[in-house]
């Protein structure tokens, strides 16, 4: 019997989660979600894991410093955090905590209804044990994910990443990329028809984001009884929008370019992985649509020739790999740079023990639409020859502007430089202690 309700079903836009809007930080949720396998969801349990959450620093907030409270100081905080009701958990911090289940659940990481046993599908197991990254879970998550299902009250029925990825792939062998702009008029798609939403790209200009909205509310927001009203333009565009296009991302099956605005194709070096996958041609069955458990246990399941599908992918990323070492090690011999010049750093720096509000600590940020891997890998090489010239500290890390907002919102934006500056100084010694040996 199906849990979540949320009255008539409607064609809708293509939205996820938005509160944890960086997917990135799913593993380490799913980490602490773990920890609780087989618990019975009542209000006690909710308690734990939402605490954990804060315990495990997952999650973080301006209005408690974690670092200095205790454990039962967490959950009363936590019990100011409040929801009307929403899938079936009462209002309260019951109900707050689904923002952390909905899109884990979705896809098939976990299965999580108010009063019944807390459970973790083989694939998510799988991405616990290192058998399988994160990426490459969402890669195949993505080929099962269903938009009219037990959590989504849609009518809209059809796998959506296989649409926007075929729509991606067509415009590509016609000589063209897809807009971001037309991503987003992809994300109202009724049916996931490809070639009819191919026509209304090549019919149309959606030169600006008010361009794809105007097209929407005519075509889309309420235009029948079956099509409910689209969001506000900044909902649709750049919450529901983003979160979706960050977990396509995640997927790694498309490459992305900026000329003035971001371009997406089809990512050459994952090519025959996501073909691989759609030959599986995942489906659905009718009563998982309305059924949270046949919905985890279809779309969670895990076995050894999915393994062996991925592990055969990875040959080829291997090759993707030794690019990105070559780039590296141009950018070093331009330099100058060694392992001992590099190593004198990584006391102060990469073991997280240095004090950074010493007089002479920089903090250094580039934030732009769209940062390209090249220009990411350019300024973290170049922070390690500043501070060598300098002898200051400096931490850097470019930002793409959704990300620089919430890491502001979330008063993480300090804390991400300086993790990632270590990372990747720690990343340089060990690539140079490979090379020089």
């Amino acid at each position: 019997m199906a849990k979540v309700r949320h009255g008539k079903r409607y064609y809708k836009q293509m939205a996820l989660e938005v509160a944890v809007r960086n997917p990135e930080r799913l593993e380490g949720i799913l980490q602490t979600f773990s920890k609780f396998e087989g618990v019975r969801l009542d209000d006690r349990a909710i308690l734990n894991i939402y605490a954990q959450l804060y315990i495990d620093k997952v999650t973080t907030s301006r209005d408690i410093d974690i670092d200095n409270a205790s454990e039962e100081e967490i959950r009363q905080y936590v019990k100011t955090r409040t929801h009307n009701n929403e899938w079936g958990f009462p209002t309260g911090y019951q109900a707050a905590f689904t923002r952390y289940l909905k899109t884990l659940s979705e896809f098939g990481f976990i299965y999580s209804q108010y009063n019944e046993i807390f459970r973790i599908s083989p694939v998510a197991k799988a991405l616990l044990a290192n058998q399988i990254t994160l990426s490459e879970a969402f890669a195949l998550q993505c080929m099962r994910f269903w938009r009219k299902s037990p959590y989504r009250r849609v009518l809209n029925d059809f796998n959506y990443f296989k649409f926007i990825l075929n729509v991606i792939d067509r415009v590509n062998r016609s000589g063209h990329r897809l807009s971001y702009n037309q991503f987003l008029l992809s994300l109202f798609s009724d049916d996931g028809n490809v070639d009819d939403f191919v026509d209304i790209i090549t019919a149309n200009t959606f030169a600006t984001q008010d361009d794809v909205y105007a097209y929407i509310l005519e075509h889309y927001s309420e235009v029948d009884s079956c099509h409910g009203r689209a969001s506000k333009q900044s909902s649709c565009f750049n919450d529901y929008g983003d979160a979706v296009f960050r977990v396509l991302q995640l997927t790694g099956f498309i490459t992305i370019e900026y000329e003035g605005v971001l371009l997406l194709s089809i990512n050459n070096l994952r090519r025959e992985f996501l073909e691989k996958l759609l030959e599986l041609d995942f489906s659905i069955p009718i009563e998982a649509k309305e059924n949270e458990l046949l919905y985890f246990e279809t779309t969670g399941s895990f076995n050894s020739s999915l393994l062996e599908l991925i592990a055969g992918y990875r040959k080829q990323q291997a090759r993707a790999v030794s690019e990105y070492n070559m780039k590296i090690r141009h950018i070093i011999d331009t330099y100058g740079l060694t392992r001992n010049t590099v190593a004198q750093y990584i006391r102060e720096v990469s073991l997280g023990n240095s004090d950074s509000t010493r007089i002479g600590a920089k903090y250094m940020s580039l934030i732009a639409p769209y940062i390209h891997e090249d220009t990411e890998l350019l300024i973290k090489v170049a922070t390690i020859v500043s501070m060598i010239e300098t002898g200051s500290l400096i931490f850097a890390k470019p930002f793409c502007t959704n990300d620089f907002v919430t890491a502001m919102d979330s008063g993480r934006c300090i804390a991400d430089m300086e993790e990632d500056t270590r990372k990747f100084i720690l990343e340089t010694k060990d690539f140079l202690t490979r090379f020089e040996s």
